[in-house]
């Protein structure tokens, strides 16, 4: 996730995983740890970090030609950050849709 949008929060990633932020915590400190990704501030809010793959760890995840991953790769580096973030919308609607009803509204809160 953090290869097709680099810069999200550790928060953000968590509620596209659909995961506890602190679950996520360990498994960002170890990837941090083995150089695979980076914690940076955000220019536009220095209280705010952002995860990007290091060069190490968008060689790793490096998607081969002919899976559903890279398809969508290619497509969403042809779309601009508009329509990258409309997607990003529509799919979080599509998620809350097809969730339980207590899940969608205890999402919606956390928004």
């Amino acid at each position: 996730m953090v290869g097709l949008f680099p810069g999200l929060s550790a928060g953000e990633l968590a509620h596209i995983l659909h995961m506890h932020p602190s679950t996520l915590t360990g498994v960002l400190q170890r990837l941090i740890e083995q150089r695979l990704l980076e914690r940076t501030t955000a220019e536009s809010d220095r209280r705010r970090a952002q995860l990007r793959l290091t060069s190490r760890g968008a060689r790793i995840n490096q998607v081969t030609d002919g899976t559903v991953e890279s398809a969508v790769g290619r497509a969403l580096k042809r779309a601009s950050r508009r329509d990258r973030a409309a997607a990003q919308r529509l799919f979080s609607a599509l998620t809350d849709a097809l969730s339980p009803p207590d899940e969608a509204v205890s999402r919606s809160v956390r928004k």
